[in-house]
């Protein structure tokens, strides 16, 4: 295998913004250029990045002739909730290169489920892949209708990070101070009109359970992706309402522009309040720096989580004020980098 036989291109670029799919791609092409990978990343965002190995494109038509016409790298490693785009990927493997097509949410089930287009679309792309990767068992079982189970692979999202000195800022040091109960939930705000798919709404409401119930904690919930559209106006709506709710106090909404880990460190309990999920990253995180986990059922959990009903705010309530902030466990997560690497390999020497 030669040296230059191992380049790769992310269909996406790492943070910021932070939020899982870019941290993914940061912490998989960190590794990889560790391994002597050569790595691409196509950046379609307007920010303007400057590092060697990210591709800023501004125009998308002529960015995917190029893949046709000029030399790119030999696999494709493509992460987006879009049937086009998964279709557009992989119908590079007439072109002779490797694609990878790795799913984390309902994305693809929702797109199979509605008859239209974006259904074909998918079912093309996961014919036409190399490669499949599925962060749950749920959405492997769901592209053997439509692949072979060789191309598939069950690989959760989750990579370590880089230990180096950070810490979480003072701001919320300070309000967690000497806390007994240091509590931690994250997610992106949605309109009113769209469902609270991170559930940051249900958390407040359990918090004011919690309230009632004369339980001190204090929590912080952990807002990203402030570049969407009414993103003042959401914040805005979350804060007011958790003032109604009478939980300012006890209550932190803080926006983050950089990494959780250093802030769920500072924490004792993680809290995943979503009501739709993949295989979320930033469970495995908390566990990897064995704190307790508190997630809903919504889909299958890593052990070892505490489930509860999803969009149960009483039941919450209740796992939150039984925990047992010395309960011990085994730390298992020790990351997905060596396995996405040996996936990578193999379809090389194919």
């Amino acid at each position: 295998m030669s040296k230059n036989s191992k380049s790769i291109a992310f269909w996406g670029a790492e943070a910021p913004p932070y939020g899982g799919m870019a941290v993914h791609i940061q912490r998989l092409s960190s590794h990889l250029q560790n391994k002597n990978w050569a790595i691409t990343q196509y950046n379609f965002k307007k920010d303007r990045r400057n590092k060697y190995y990210i591709k800023n494109i501004n125009n998308l038509l002529f960015w995917y002739l190029s893949l046709w016409f000029k030399k790119s790298p030999n696999i494709h490693y493509i992460i987006t909730t879009r049937a086009k785009i998964r279709f557009l990927g992989s119908l590079l493997r007439l072109r002779g290169k490797k694609v990878i097509i790795r799913v984390g949410g309902q994305s693809m089930e929702n797109e199979l489920n509605n008859g239209r287009l974006p259904k074909y679309l998918n079912i093309i792309s996961l014919k036409f892949c190399s490669a499949f990767i599925g962060v749950n068992r749920d959405i492997c079982s769901l592209a053997k209708n439509y692949t072979t189970s060789e191309k598939i692979k069950h690989i959760p999202g989750f990579i370590p990070p880089q230990l180096e000195e950070k810490t979480a800022p003072k701001l919320i040091r300070d309000f967690f101070q000497k806390e007994k109960l240091k509590l931690v939930a994250t997610g992106q705000l949605f309109d009113q009109s769209e469902p609270d798919i991170y559930g940051l709404y249900h958390f407040a409401d359990t918090l004011k359970l919690l309230k009632h119930k004369s339980l001190n904690f204090k929590a912080v919930i952990v807002i990203y992706g402030n570049s969407k559209p009414n993103f003042e106006f959401n914040l805005n709506h979350i804060k007011k309402y958790i003032g109604e709710l009478g939980i300012e106090n006890d209550t932190l909404i803080y926006v983050n522009n950089g990494e959780l880990w250093p802030i769920i460190k500072e924490s004792n309990v993680f809290v995943r309040s979503s009501i739709t999920d993949g295989d979320a990253n930033a469970i495995r995180e908390a566990l990897f720096f064995n704190k307790q986990v508190i997630a809903s059922d919504c889909v299958s959990r890593p052990n070892p989580c505490i489930l509860y009903k999803s969009e149960d705010s009483k039941k919450l309530a209740e796992k939150i004020e039984r925990i047992d902030l010395n309960r011990t466990f085994k730390n298992n997560e020790i990351g997905n980098h060596h396995k996405i690497e040996k996936l990578l390999l193999n379809l090389i020497r194919k």
